[in-house]
């Protein structure tokens, strides 16, 4: 009895050394990997946490409507509240830098990695609401989700910032003096771009900005990612997360400040309630690539970010 006690003791623990070795080796074969995308966050062993802030909606006085109108809810909620469809395409970002159930390790085990091989361990990745009024934040790697209009984050670091490639603006519209028309200004370009947004079926075309900023002040990364409808702004989010390596040889290639301006057609303005990510099927027309060197209109059948990759190369 006592030689098989020790047998199943010696075959488990040489389970589990191949397992503890198998997983060493996965873990140093996806390094390489791991380091670019945490390079194209600012996640390193002095920045280990990247922060997204979410557009603030302000619940005015008189409250939030009860979900079924409730007779006996005299003042609804009142407060900041959150874009359902923004904070699903934050999940998306932060288990693409966290690994999901890939990267979970012992905090103890976490901490020394992340104090030694930073690519190893898992970055510490925040979800939260925009602070209104604005308030700095120095010590993290940021990622914002809309626009200037709901996100004071996005009006500090980037539509109020010069060295943002990107900025909103009104001019006359040639029909009719009297009103104006919506465009956005690209930096280098003297024609902007307008905003076109028939509808038809309450969808349209909806256009979305992702851009990459250095913060040299503080040393560190800050991504904005806003649309115009809260639905282009979870799109162009999702993107981000599904070609990252798109952006990371973007940002490799041409420098840390880059900026793409992309279309998606047939698009809703927001994802009804009970809806997921997954209804915003249509993948963007990428209409501009800004990098500090130049800006790139692409070529009709050349509208992704890999074709004009590859015509650059």
């Amino acid at each position: 009895m006592r030689d098989i006690s020790i047998e199943v003791a010696g075959n488990l623990i040489a389970a589990v050394i191949l397992a503890v070795a198998a997983a060493m080796a996965w873990l140093f074969s996806t390094r390489p990997r791991l380091r670019r995308l945490q390079a194209l966050f600012g996640i390193d062993q002095t920045r280990p946490v990247v922060a997204m802030y979410l557009s603030n909606l302000a619940i005015q006085p008189g409250g939030a409507a009860s979900r079924d109108g409730e007779p006996d809810v005299a003042i609804g909620f009142t407060g900041p509240a959150i874009i359902r469809s923004e904070y699903r395409a934050a999940q998306i970002v932060e288990r693409l830098l966290t690994g999901g159930r890939l990267l979970v390790r012992p905090k103890g085990l976490n901490e020394w990695l992340r104090g030694r091989l930073p690519t190893l361990s898992v970055p510490d990745v925040r979800i939260d609401v925009a602070p209104d009024p604005f308030q700095q934040r120095a010590a993290e790697n940021l990622v914002l989700l809309g626009s200037r209009v709901y996100n004071s984050l996005t009006a500090h670091y980037f539509e109020d910032n010069p060295l943002s490639y990107f900025s909103f603006d009104r001019v006359p519209d040639p029909s009719d003096p009297t009103e104006t028309l919506r465009v956005i200004r690209i930096a280098g370009r003297t024609e902007p771009v307008p905003v076109v947004r028939a509808t038809v079926d309450g969808r349209g075309t909806e256009l979305a900005i992702v851009e990459r900023l250095l913060d040299e002040e503080n040393d560190r990364i800050i991504f904005a990612i806003y649309g115009f409808g809260a639905a282009s702004t979870a799109g162009a989010t999702r993107f981000l997360a599904e070609h990252w390596e798109d952006f990371a040889e973007l940002v490799e290639r041409f420098g840390p400040r880059v900026g793409v301006l992309m279309a998606f057609d047939n698009y809703p303005r927001d994802i009804e309630r009970g809806e997921e990510l997954d209804v915003l099927h249509n993948r963007p027309r990428i209409l501009f690539v800004r990098t500090p060197s130049s800006t790139a209109e692409l070529e009709p059948g050349k509208q992704t970010l890999s074709d004009f990759l590859r015509s650059r190369r």
